[in-house]
């Protein structure tokens, strides 16, 4: 026991090498005490570890300040875009009445009843896109294109004035003035003044020659010009949701001049007078053309 705690004393450098060396195996202690004081823990500096110890809780805490900082500045801008995206995207609603729409460039939509149109304003200068389901008149100004979608079909133009009609089961567009390009899944049409194409959920195709000047649901009166008689009556039968006889006209008539989008009684005045006709009521809402067989 005393020859263990001399021994523990040694190596702790409390007795000098001379009172060991009759110890036996001293050789072998002296190389266990060598290989120990180079396995040991190297003297510390308290004070100078305490500092870099701090300055790193301080340079994490800056750090954290500064992507906390930049953190809440990035959630603060994406805030406002959205906010001004969603407070920038507006939608019209029509139900039994139209309504007129000027956009950011000056561009009109006049927005038939039961219909529903959608664009942003603030990316309307990088986009002029608006979507339609219903019906509506284009009056757009000249710039980058402009588009119109739809459930059935897209319609691009530049600058031009159109009417798109969409819904889920048919889709027809017709072009009053410059070129109107009309795209769906199977058909790509361009549309020259004066001209239309309805395009139905079969994605059947039909094009025609429109004899007027604008829609007529969209002013008190417009314009026709060398309009076929059957053309005209299919007009006023669509838009006062009428019928129409004219089996016992005998020959092929045109028609140019100004009608009524609101006075079905005028209308007829005019015809009557412009050809000589009988008109005759046969029910509430049925009608019939008499030519006179004097004319």
């Amino acid at each position: 026991m005393e020859e263990n705690y001399k021994l523990a004393k040694w190596l702790d450098n409390q007795i000098p090498d001379r009172e060991m060396q009759d110890l036996e195996g001293f050789d072998t202690y002296q190389k266990i005490k060598k290989i120990s004081q180079d396995l040991a823990a190297p003297n510390l500096n308290e004070e100078k570890t305490f500092q870099q110890i701090e300055f790193r809780n301080i340079q994490q805490k800056s750090n954290f300040k500064v992507f906390y900082k930049f953190a809440a500045a990035l959630a603060l801008l994406v805030g406002v875009a959205s906010f001004s995206l969603f407070f920038a995207a507006k939608e019209v609603v029509t139900l039994s009445q139209t309504q007129k729409i000027e956009l950011p460039d000056q561009s009109k939509i006049q927005l038939a009843a039961n219909s529903q149109l959608q664009y942003n304003a603030l990316t309307w200068w990088f986009n002029r896109d608006v979507s339609l389901n219903g019906k509506a008149y284009f009056e757009v100004e000249k710039g980058s294109t402009f588009n119109v979608e739809t459930p059935l079909g897209l319609v691009q133009v530049l600058g031009t004035k159109f009417e798109v009609d969409a819904t889920e089961n048919q889709f027809s567009v017709r072009c009053f003035e410059g070129k109107v390009k009309v795209i769906t899944n199977q058909h790509q049409e361009i549309l020259e003044a004066n001209e239309s194409v309805f395009i139905s959920n079969k994605n059947e195709l039909k094009k025609e020659f429109i004899p007027y000047n604008q829609p007529f649901w969209t002013d008190a009166h417009v314009q026709l010009n060398a309009a076929e008689l059957k053309k005209v009556v299919k007009l006023l039968e669509k838009h006062f949701n009428i019928e129409i006889d004219i089996s016992t006209i005998s020959k092929e008539k045109q028609f140019s001049g100004k009608l009524s989008t609101q006075d079905l009684k005028e209308n007829f005045e005019i015809i009557s007078s412009t050809y000589q006709f009988k008109i005759e009521q046969v029910n509430k809402n049925k009608y019939i053309f008499v030519e006179d067989e004097e004319n």
